[in-house]
């Protein structure tokens, strides 16, 4: 069973935002290669900023700082995100176009938010362990 970190744990902000910019650019650039990591940062970014860093706030402050947990924190903070696209989706009588393009792309930039999420905690956990004093 995870242990919980105590709820008076600080968020150090700068190694935080560090963290949090530096993961998705990261992990487009290891894996460029691929094509698709690249073009995930162009469309994912936004919802990575809007919906997963108060996610990831949270659970800085509250999880240990391991690869899974926020993988899958991530994971699921974006299948909200995209649950909540398709709700919309079907209230509205007249979907555009791009809502549907939209809805497409927010769908494919599930696995990129947990691979995100995941590369931020330990980029933030190896940001507090070696700050320097």
């Amino acid at each position: 069973m995870a242990e919980f970190r105590s709820v008076e744990a600080k968020v150090d902000i700068p190694a935080f935002l560090l963290a949090l910019f530096l993961s998705p650019l990261v992990v487009a650039g290891v894996f460029s290669w691929l094509v698709f990591p690249v073009a995930a940062l162009g469309f994912g970014a936004q919802p990575y900023l809007v919906f997963g860093t108060p996610v990831l706030f949270w659970m800085a402050t509250r999880y240990p700082l391991g690869f899974r947990q926020f993988a899958v924190g991530g994971l699921v903070a974006h299948a909200i995100f995209c649950f909540f696209l398709i709700v919309w989706r079907q209230l509205d009588p007249t979907p555009a176009l791009q809502e549907r393009s939209f809805l497409f792309l927010a769908l494919w930039g599930i696995p990129f938010s947990a691979i995100w999420s995941g590369t931020f905690a330990e980029f933030y956990r190896f940001f507090v362990q070696f700050k320097p004093s």
